[in-house]
């Protein structure tokens, strides 16, 4: 037995963790439901989309459904705080989360957001998020150059390019990103007192007084 186990045993050819390959899509919330990660002690969240149109996926995917995962955290610099910020912008403000059912909602994969600072290297933690950018038959109340200010607020100027150019959002506004390409937005938001870079050149959102 122990020689049949040894045989299997390598440090070649590992597989990666499945991950779902859809990066951009529409889809008709059909349900939604919690469940306990035991190994992290995490709530995970389970948004289960049918009627599946893919906008961009990272290899083909062909399925009619769609099961997308989010922990629950009451944290805003969270994947959770992420796509409550961004489905807030297109639901009443006297409703929540199952208002969003039966609806035809565009998720998008989106980059660059600031997750706080590792607690050992003291470096921005910067990851992918899911965000809600549109919901079929709804007016969003999304200020385009306020998206601006959210993604730019504790990045670089690589960091945040990285992050606008491919933002869903921001390509709808075809006035702000020749802004951004020919690099006018920026220096127009400072000079207006909206943003402002530190010594590290990290940009922050300067707040009202």
């Amino acid at each position: 037995m122990a020689d049949n186990v040894d045989s299997m045993l390598t440090t070649r050819g590992l597989k990666d963790g499945f991950e779902l390959p859809l990066q951009e899509f529409t889809g008709v919330l059909d349900s939604y439901s919690s469940s306990k990660d035991e190994k992290f002690g995490k709530l995970r969240v389970t948004f289960n989309f049918k009627d599946i149109k893919v906008i961009k996926s990272s290899e083909p995917y062909n399925f009619p459904i769609a099961p997308i995962r989010i922990n629950f955290s009451e944290q805003k610099k969270s994947a959770w705080g992420i796509f409550s910020n961004s489905a807030n912008k297109f639901m009443p403000d006297d409703q929540d989360l199952p208002w969003l059912k039966g609806k035809r909602i565009h998720m998008a994969m989106t980059p660059g957001h600031n997750f706080g600072k590792d607690r050992q290297t003291n470096e921005p933690i910067i990851r992918d998020a899911w965000e809600v950018v549109g919901i079929e038959g709804i007016a969003g109340k999304v200020n385009p150059e306020e998206r601006v200010i959210d993604i730019l607020d504790g990045k670089t100027d690589v960091q945040f390019n990285q992050a606008a150019l491919g933002d869903p959002i921001l390509k709808t506004s075809p006035t702000l990103m020749d802004s951004l390409v020919n690099q006018t937005l920026l220096p127009a938001l400072e000079a207006s007192g909206k943003i402002k870079k530190d010594e590290a050149g990290v940009w922050h959102r300067v707040k009202a007084a």
